[in-house]
């Protein structure tokens, strides 16, 4: 069923707004949780839910159509002398409840029931004296036919009606290049302008890329953006995977170039819709390489790697720092789920305290991203591997070295041990899923998404607050991580190696 979408393993219903009744919502989609993560439920609830969408539109739709009685100036100057002081109109607020939204239709401008019935009657034939009594004389044809006003200005109703909202002027029409710049220009902003923390070096790099394609499927023509909503994008998709890139390669492009678009949508408003992007479909050995590539490492991968760091015969004081860097760059991976864009700002202060028990505060998230915050205790094996004396000889950054490098050695060190070959085997990214992995099972679900960041949205500074009041059950459940890793000889490496090169 086309209607259907997946969100984080429970199923919604998705309805695209009609474009005649998009002034009714603030989005151009209605999205609906069916509360279930079964598809064999999510498809028996749909159809109630859709009916119910469906008939809402049907109702605007009836609401727009809906016209008041033409009112004549003669049977508001009879409804004056009949209820001297009443309002002839009112302006009311019109919404409607249907299936949990309540829908602002607007205001509309109601005629008085008592003004409507002496008009039916006018129209009916019927004839008011003074006092107010009633003779029927009749239908009489209209003297004129010049449009008679419904009432004069000298009684128009007390309450004001309100000022027209004047047209918003179109926007001039924005050329590709200039967008471009202005979406890179966003991405490299520093930090505490548009975002918390600067964005990854490698998502620009991507952004790039992914422009660069881009422009190189339109034939390297400046177009304006909105000629591009109705361009067929399956042909791009086609046009990266058609031997320039591979399956995955290609969608992390055209994921950003999604992400390119929805800048022009919600930040630029520039364009009024977002086209659909169409994304490769990988066969069943590139899904499996796939999955072999998202899979967690296993306690002997992990020890052939830090076997090999700590057995590296570097004799240059600065190859020796990268080397310990790294190795506990990947042990904070595998204790914390850390992500990369943190390590661009991981600092000594973001090491907190609370009831003894030392925690990393990873609370400065890019905007709009509250549910991805979190606080994890540092892990006791982390403790006695000398992280934190190591942290305390850093002077800024804890890791000062950017996420391109590290990612380059720690690639290096992959395929001298065979672990990683030519494309679709395990990657920088994959610690994360080593330490949610590992977590799966053996703790609350709550506990597991808080250390991933993957609460529910709309937290807010009240739950962040909260968070150190449960440092000690959240202590104990990290301690239930368990790696099996030749601990005396790594820790007697690193504590020599600080000891050394931070004398």
């Amino acid at each position: 069923m086309s209607y259907l979408m997946k969100v984080s393993r429970v199923y919604y219903i998705r309805v695209r707004v009609p474009s005649d009744l998009l002034h009714h919502f603030p989005t151009r989609e209605l999205k609906r949780s069916l509360r279930t993560r079964l598809i064999t439920e999510a498809r028996r609830l749909a159809p109630g839910v859709l009916a119910i969408i469906m008939s809402t539109f049907q109702e605007l739709r009836s609401n727009q159509m809906h016209k008041e009685p033409t009112i004549t100036a003669e049977a508001v100057s009879i409804f004056r002398r009949l209820y001297p002081g009443v309002d002839t109109h009112d302006w009311v607020d019109v919404t409607q409840d249907r299936g949990g939204w309540v829908i602002d239709v607007g205001q509309r401008e109601v005629a008085n029931p008592a003004l409507v019935k002496i008009q039916d009657q006018l129209d009916e034939g019927w004839q008011f004296d003074e006092s107010g009594e009633r003779e029927f004389v009749g239908v009489q044809a209209p003297e004129t036919l010049s449009p008679v006003p419904i009432y004069p200005v000298s009684i128009i109703p007390a309450t004001p009606m309100p000022a027209p909202i004047p047209a918003a002027k179109p926007k001039k029409s924005a050329m590709l290049s200039k967008a471009k710049e202005l979406w890179l220009d966003h991405l490299t902003a520093p930090a505490d302008t548009v975002h918390y923390t600067a964005k990854a070096a490698s998502t620009i790099r991507s952004s790039r890329y992914a422009l660069e394609v881009l422009s190189d499927w339109l034939g390297n023509k400046d177009v304006t953006v909105e000629s591009l909503l109705d361009r067929d994008f399956r042909k791009l998709t086609v046009f990266m995977t058609d031997g320039t890139l591979g399956k995955n390669s290609a969608k992390t492009r055209l994921l950003r170039i999604v992400a390119f678009f929805k800048f022009l949508h919600d930040d630029l408003k520039t364009i009024d819709r977002i086209p659909t992007i169409h994304f490769p479909k990988l066969n069943a050995d590139e899904q499996e390489s796939l999955d072999r590539a998202n899979s967690p490492y296993t306690n002997e991968e992990l020890n052939r790697f830090l076997t090999f760091v700590v057995d590296a015969n570097n004799h240059k004081v600065a190859d020796r720092k990268t080397a310990l860097s790294l190795a506990y760059l990947i042990l904070t991976f595998i204790y914390t789920g850390f992500r990369t864009s943190e390590q661009l700002s991981f600092t000594r202060e973001k090491i907190k305290k609370v009831a003894g028990i030392y925690y990393f505060d990873f609370t400065t998230k890019t905007k709009g991203t509250k549910s991805a915050v979190r606080m994890i205790p540092v892990h006791s094996k982390l403790l006695e591997l000398g992280f934190m004396q190591f942290a305390d000889k850093q002077s800024e950054l804890i890791f000062s070295l950017d996420v391109t490098t590290y990612r380059r050695n720690f690639d290096l060190i992959l395929k001298a041990l065979n672990i990683k070959g030519k494309r679709g085997e395990k990657t920088f990214h994959s610690c994360r899923k080593t330490f949610d992995s590992w977590l799966y099972g053996d703790i609350e679900d709550s506990s597991r998404n808080m250390f991933m960041g993957h609460t529910q949205k709309g937290m807010d500074n009240v739950y962040l607050r909260q968070l150190p009041d449960k440092m000690p059950a959240y202590k104990r459940d990290i301690e239930k991580l368990v790696y099996k890793l030749d601990f005396l000889r790594f820790k007697k490496h690193l504590l020599t190696e600080i000891a050394e090169l931070y004398p």
